[in-house]
């Protein structure tokens, strides 16, 4: 197996393709896809599994489903996979730099009671 799915796609000139409008979609979309939104598989009349992309854009006045056909070819599922963990590790960034504030202020905190000098201490 290749470790680098996008490796695999340099031969096969259809596949970059179809990766590239893929990705230009899931990136148009990012703001959903930073906090929810997977990838689903179903099983069509054939037998064959076809991937998708599904996520729901609540900015408007109702949740709108969408969903972005990848196909079966398992390269593009690996692609779309390492790029939906990238969007959910930016989206996780907000509440990690706030757990970091959080530990940095109680140690500040912390510093500040054990370099007092209890009162009435000559020094």
């Amino acid at each position: 197996m290749i470790d680098d799915p996008a490796l695999a796609l340099d031969g096969d000139a259809e596949l970059r393709r179809r990766w590239e409008v893929i990705r230009r979609k899931l990136e148009a979309n990012s703001e959903s896809l930073l906090s929810q939104g997977g990838l689903i598989y179903k099983t069509t009349s054939s037998g064959r599994r076809a991937w998708a992309v599904r996520w729901v854009e609540r900015s408007g006045d109702r949740p709108v489903h969408h969903a972005l056909y990848l196909g079966d070819d398992e390269r593009l599922v690996a692609l779309a996979r390492r790029h939906l963990g990238y969007f959910r590790m930016l989206g996780d960034l907000p509440e990690e730099v706030a757990g970091h504030a959080r530990f940095a202020a109680t140690a500040s905190y912390a510093l500040r009671r054990l370099a007092a000098r209890p009162r009435g201490a000559k020094g």
